[in-house]
């Protein structure tokens, strides 16, 4: 793997309808080779999950 590259990951988002919000899980693995680092969060406001999936997207940057 070159230098520059990185290792793919994944992140996966999980929604349970509760009785009165959400649950979301957020599952975010920056080393599918290895799970190294692997996290998981849990939200009930879409914001706060969407905050988390961007955060973890940006650890990517565009070519």
């Amino acid at each position: 793997m070159a230098e520059q590259e990185r290792a793919p990951g994944v992140c996966v988002i999980r929604v349970q309808v509760q009785a009165s919000s959400l649950l979301i899980t957020v599952l975010q693995t920056p080393d599918i080779a290895s799970r190294r680092g692997e996290t998981t969060a849990s939200f009930t406001e879409v914001d706060d999950a969407v905050r988390a999936v961007r955060k973890f997207l940006e650890r990517y940057p565009a070519r």
